[in-house]
């Protein structure tokens, strides 16, 4: 990362100005000049960034299109078993009137 202009020996000065020791100045002066060099995003940092965030928000699209897709099958699967269900009623339903009908002429006829 390219360090920022930063002139130690002007800060140390300065420090030793304001009744910093040496060793004070010294210490105070190496943690900015750290924090200046080592710390900090640089703009290419923040491109990638935003180019990740940009082919995440991509892929997420892409995700929710497919979910999207996915649930239109479901629901068509769900006609499909609704449809089903009411002809397998359907079909029974006469079957079954036909049986208790049966059943109950035998009945009848067992009975009288």
């Amino acid at each position: 990362m390219p360090s920022a202009a930063f002139d130690t020996h002007a800060a140390i000065k300065t420090l030793r100005e304001a009744n910093f020791d040496e060793a004070q100045a010294e210490a105070a002066v190496a943690m900015v000049r750290d924090a200046i060099t080592e710390g900090g995003a640089t703009g290419r940092d923040i491109l990638e960034l935003k180019n990740d965030h940009a082919r995440l928000e991509g892929k997420i699209s892409g995700l929710e299109g497919k979910i999207d897709g996915i649930q239109g099958e479901i629901n068509g699967v769900k006609t499909g078993i609704s449809f089903i269900k009411w002809s397998i009623i359907g079909v029974m339903m006469p079957v079954t009137v036909a049986m208790l009908g049966g059943i109950g002429t035998i009945i009848g006829t067992l009975l009288f």
